[in-house]
């Protein structure tokens, strides 16, 4: 009976069981479909834990997947929890049902939460009030990818056949989840190869070797050749290679071929843009394998830009050479250790030294002091750059071991990144400036000293005037056998002696007037020999070397006597009590601007033909220091209070228009040379024999005697006077202007001072003989140069007598003027 009843029972539950299998199965078929539609990744877990909710009827369901990288659970989609969760919540490890069954592998249940003791509950279960909870592991190839899970609110048994369809229902999206996964980092790549292929700056071309079809070009491809990607793609290599010249389409698939068989290569490639327009690139062409076929993958770079920074730096390297070979200084550049890597022509050419010689050797081997060099790169050559804005003055070697004085100037020469490649010095040899600087200083304190000189010769003149015309004057009124008169004979003579010092500070000064006549330097020597002999000491013969011809110059023959005296005692005096010789040479010489450089005073003369004369002893010579003093005036090696010495005799020849030089060694002997301009014809003119005063010529006539010293009105008046003359005295320019015009009927000639106060001599000549043509006028003055010669040219001056002068000279002057004689003394 019992058995009965179990049969029947069976034979009732089979059709209820197929029933709910075929709905199972009906279940599933749908969702597999609903799977297999989707194609968005949130979709497909929204569909799953949506069906999972429905075919099971829980209150919660929710869809994990496992993530590698934190090894846990992460939620996707949830229905019944907060859609917070959703992508930020983390399952704690070995928490709840879905670590359970993740552990495990296979589908759980758990009929009674308030029962479960197998894990910990998450409180969240308890929040929401839940009893009861199935999932299931998401199994694809045994590898488990997540949970499904659903909760319900109610205690429920699990039958066999739920548990069967929610591990179905977990196993399916398990492969799907997994194929969108893959999808979606298959799109990921392939967006991000797009980013990165349009990204690139350089034309990249995917191309078919054998057809020379473009398959892919990039975003900068398009953009060189003006062209879209489609019509790249559609057109290939011809479209982009064209037919000129030797850079055709078959010629670069031939190149492409060899890629295909050999490797990697680079060409350089001229291109054809698509408004026609050419340019060169450079192609790196290497073989791939895409979709299991070859393919070039040609990278090409435009090298517009690049060629035209070639031909720039090209340019401007020429450019730097050319500049660094036309320098006339020195230009070295030198490596970061200041070793010398290069040098330019002009280095070679000042120092002797070529760049084998040099290169790679350390500047401070360059230096005469070693501490320069150190010195120099403190203030140029180093990292900071140029501290100094001055040049730095040393002292460097030439190859054959002498010295020369430099100015440094230099710094870093940087790249463009500011990288110091080296240092550039440039280097002036300033040992010629330097020379003609202290010639210059040289000179300069000639011309000052010669200011002084001419300016107490004229104040002393001033002196001697009074001395020696109240001498005159009383000389004339002694009797012939007065005791007095040897007194002021000896007066009259001293002064002489002084008026001829005052001649010589003249000469020096350039100040006094030479009485121009050409002259054979070799006849003035033979008259003057007679009397150097006795001048000179007796163990000094004196030898004469002349010139065979004659050596013409125009000078002032007494003054080239006195510079021939003064140089042949000089000569005699070296000698000391040492027997020796003095010898005088002359001739003619043509000089050019370099042999003139070696000669004081020589300053703007010109080239040409010249008259030397030359007087050498063996004496005990002089010093380099020496020799920069021998013309300061009064300077002596001997005893002090001699003289003008060689001041006067540079003094005489510079104002011949000529210029000296001095050659010596100590203890060789003293060489000076004279040189002056050289004249066509030669003559000596005699001198003019001294006329007496002789008092019984008395002369008459009214004299304006004008000079603002009191003293020299003083004994001039008194001179004019003695001679018979009457005397009206003014002291300046102006005061002569005023009594001119008051007595001018009765004025025979004016005597007028060349330097005043308030208006000079000149001036006051100008206004007078504008007033009235015919006055006679004659110019006195200490001085008798150029300014004198003008005066007596332009404003037809009368005549002129130079002071001091005496009794004699003053009647000559005055008979002259007044017989109309216009020369007076010329």
């Amino acid at each position: 009976m019992g058995e009965a009843n179990f049969s029947t029972e069976k034979r009732t539950r089979q059709p209820e069981q197929l029933q709910v299998n075929r709905k199972a199965m009906d279940l599933l078929q749908k969702f597999s479909e609903g799977l297999l539609a989707i194609r968005d990744e949130k979709q497909l877990f929204r569909f799953c834990v949506i069906c999972a909710s429905e075919f099971l009827s829980l209150d919660f369901s929710t869809l994990l997947l496992w993530v590698p990288q934190k090894h846990t659970l992460l939620i996707k989609d949830t229905i019944g929890f907060p859609e917070n969760i959703i992508d930020t919540y983390y399952l704690e490890q070995g928490q709840g049902l879905a670590w359970y069954a993740f552990k495990r592998g296979k589908v759980a249940v758990v009929p009674d939460f308030l029962k479960e003791k197998r894990f910990k509950i998450p409180d969240l279960v308890f929040e929401k009030g839940i009893r009861s909870a199935i999932a299931a592991p998401m199994l694809r190839e045994s590898e488990v990818a997540g949970i499904l899970i659903g909760h319900s609110l109610e205690k429920r048994q699990f039958s066999p056949t739920e548990k069967r369809l929610f591990q179905a229902m977990a196993n399916q999206p398990a492969v799907a989840i997994h194929c969108q996964i893959h999808q979606q980092k298959r799109k990921e790549t392939e967006e991000r190869y797009r980013k990165i292929f349009n990204t690139i700056q350089e034309v990249v071309f995917i191309i078919d070797p054998d057809s020379g079809r473009i398959l892919e070009s990039n975003k900068a491809a398009s953009e060189l050749f003006g062209m879209s990607t489609r019509e790249l793609n559609q057109k290939g290599v011809k479209i982009i290679s064209r037919d000129r010249e030797c850079y055709t389409a078959q010629r670069l698939l031939a190149v492409m071929r060899k890629v295909k068989r050999r490797g990697p290569r680079t060409i350089r490639w001229k291109f054809t843009k698509s408004d026609g327009t050419s340019f060169w690139a450079e192609i790196s062409l290497s073989k791939a394998v895409i979709g299991e076929k070859e393919r070039i993958i040609a990278v090409v770079r435009d090298l517009t830009h690049r060629l035209q920074t070639e031909r720039e730096i090209a340019r401007r390297a020429a450019e730097f050479e050319a500049i660094f070979n036309a320098i006339q200084d020195i230009v070295v550049f030198a490596d970061k250790d200041r070793k010398i890597l290069k040098i330019n022509p002009a280095a070679e050419k000042i120092t002797g030294f070529t760049i084998d010689d040099v290169k790679g050797i350390p500047t401070k081997d360059m230096y005469v002091d070693p501490a320069d060099h150190d010195q120099a790169g403190k203030a140029f050559f180093s990292p900071d750059g140029p501290v100094s804005l001055r040049p730095f003055k040393t002292r460097l070697k030439k190859k054959d071991g002498s010295e020369f004085h430099a100015e440094i100037l230099g710094g870093p020469v940087r790249s463009g990144k500011g990288e110091i490649l080296g240092y550039l010095g440039v280097i002036r040899d300033v040992s010629e400036r330097l020379a003609f600087e202290r010639q210059m200083q040289h000179v300069q304190k000639l011309e000052s000293l010669g200011l002084l000189a001419g300016g107490i010769a004229h104040d002393f003149n001033n002196i001697l005037m009074a001395i020696m015309g109240n001498a005159d004057l009383a000389m004339d009124r002694l009797p012939k056998n007065s005791q007095a008169a040897k007194n002021i004979s000896a007066i009259i003579s001293a002064s002489r002696k002084a008026s001829n010092l005052c001649r010589q500070m003249l000469a020096y000064s350039g100040r006094g007037r030479f009485q121009m006549k050409t002259v054979d330097l070799n006849r003035l020597v033979r008259e003057t020999h007679e009397m150097l002999k006795i001048s000179i000491s007796k163990k000094a013969p004196l030898i004469l070397d002349l010139s065979k011809v004659p050596v013409p110059v125009k000078i002032d023959q007494t003054q080239l006597q006195q510079v021939i005296m003064n140089l042949v005692i000089n000569a005699s005096e070296s000698l000391e009590d040492v027997s020796g010789r003095i010898t005088i040479r002359t001739g003619q010489i043509r000089l050019g601007q370099n042999d003139l450089k070696s000669f004081i005073g020589s300053e703007g003369l010109p080239t040409g033909p010249y008259c030397f004369l030359e007087v050498s002893d063996t004496g005990c010579g002089m010093d380099e220091k020496t020799i920069t003093r021998v013309f300061d005036p009064f300077f002596t090696t001997k005893f002090t209070g001699r003289g003008l010495g060689m001041a006067a005799v540079l003094g005489i020849i510079r104002g011949h228009l000529g210029a000296v030089k001095i050659q010596s060694t100590p203890g060789m002997g003293t060489t000076v040379t004279i040189i002056l301009p050289a004249e066509k014809s030669c003559g000596i003119s005699r001198a003019e024999d001294h006329q007496s005063c002789d008092s019984s010529d008395v002369m008459q006539g009214v004299i304006l005697l004008v000079d603002d010293e009191e003293q020299i009105r003083q004994v001039a008046a008194s001179m004019l006077e003695f001679l018979g003359f009457s005397v009206i005295t003014a002291s300046n320019g102006k005061e002569a202007i005023h009594k001119f015009e008051t007595n001018r009927e009765r004025i025979s000639a004016i005597l007028m001072d060349l330097t005043m106060p308030e208006m000079d001599g000149i001036e006051a000549s100008r206004r007078i003989l504008k007033t009235d043509g015919l006055a006679k006028i004659i110019l006195s003055s200490g001085y008798d140069g150029d300014e004198v010669s003008r005066a007596r040219q332009s404003l037809n001056i009368s005549g002129f007598i130079q002071k001091p002068y005496r009794l004699s000279r003053l009647k000559k002057v005055l008979e002259n003027t007044l017989k109309k004689n216009p020369s007076g003394e010329q």
